[in-house]
């Protein structure tokens, strides 16, 4: 999980611009898909240490979506397709409000696939 821990954004956002450019620089005809952060569920009771960083996903996905457009490279807003209306995971999606159920998969292999395969 990309905020496991106490990193700041800002942190975060640099790394996987490191990242980003390594793969650029190294492979260059590679087509990089940026994923959006999924949002967290913290009223399944469950896991309540990744619960804290919730507040912080959409402002991260903001800085995602800004290093695809900069650097060339798709990005896929897995969030949008997975919140509710309270602004949490799905329920029937997740079975500890942060991993998610096979039906959680199946939505973002379609969206792999349909938005950028076929």
């Amino acid at each position: 999980m990309i905020l496991h821990g106490d990193f700041p954004d800002e942190l975060i956002v640099h790394n996987i611009n490191k990242i980003v450019d390594r793969i650029q620089q190294q492979s260059p005809t590679t087509e990089l898909v940026l994923q959006s952060l999924l949002p967290v569920n913290p009223t399944m009771g469950k896991l309540s240490s990744h619960m804290q960083h919730a507040g912080r996903i959409p402002g991260l996905n903001c800085m995602l979506k800004g290093i695809a457009k900069t650097k060339g490279a798709h990005y896929l807003d897995l969030y949008s397709q997975f919140v509710d209306s309270d602004g949490y995971l799905r329920k029937n999606l997740t079975w500890d409000g942060v991993h998610l159920t096979e039906e959680g998969y199946k939505i973002w292999v379609k969206m792999l696939k349909y938005t950028y395969f076929f």
